[in-house]
């Protein structure tokens, strides 16, 4: 798997974080389906990073990507292959405030 990008891993306090770690990473935006409020599905884009195993704390940690700030939407996903953590997929959305 190739890892072009590079994240910071961060702990709080999130007015001055402090770095844990710095991975290779692969972050994307994917398309996905959504459940609008009337019951019908609606496509819409989702930012996604890419990590090799990692013991990441979705509860305590964010993400810096490009000198942006994100946190996870929702648990980090770990894919396995041969029976082995691969990687990690975690869906992102900025922080904005």
């Amino acid at each position: 798997m190739r890892l072009a990008d590079e994240v910071e891993i961060l702990r709080a306090p999130w007015t001055a974080p402090v770095v844990v770690a710095t991975l290779p990473a692969e972050v994307h935006y994917t398309t996905v389906a959504q459940i609008t409020t009337d019951g019908r599905n609606a496509l819409g884009e989702e930012l996604r990073c890419i990590i090799e195993p990692y013991d990441y704390d979705a509860l305590a940690s964010r993400i810096r990507w490009r000198g942006e700030m994100y946190e996870n939407e929702g648990p980090p996903m770990v894919r396995r292959f041969k029976g082995e953590d691969h990687h990690l997929t975690i869906s992102l959305r900025r922080v904005t405030g």
